[in-house]
């Protein structure tokens, strides 16, 4: 993963396009709220992302494979 700051700045690689795309769309919609903890679960997911196939498999550390 690149380093943060050229995340920040739009700088990605191209097969994180639509991620990209599909995060500032769903922040467009909800706004900024300073962080999950302090709305919790929307109970939505920008299309994109609901139509991606579900993981369930995780490390030991708990991310996904």
């Amino acid at each position: 993963m690149p380093g943060g700051s050229d995340l920040l700045r739009g700088r990605h690689p191209e097969e994180w396009a639509d991620y990209y795309k599909a995060n500032v769309e769903f922040f467009d919609d909800l706004g900024s709220p300073g962080g999950a903890a302090k709305i919790g679960n929307t109970g939505k997911d920008h299309p994109f992302i609901a139509a991606l196939p579900h993981r369930t498999k995780t490390t030991k550390n708990g991310c996904f494979l």
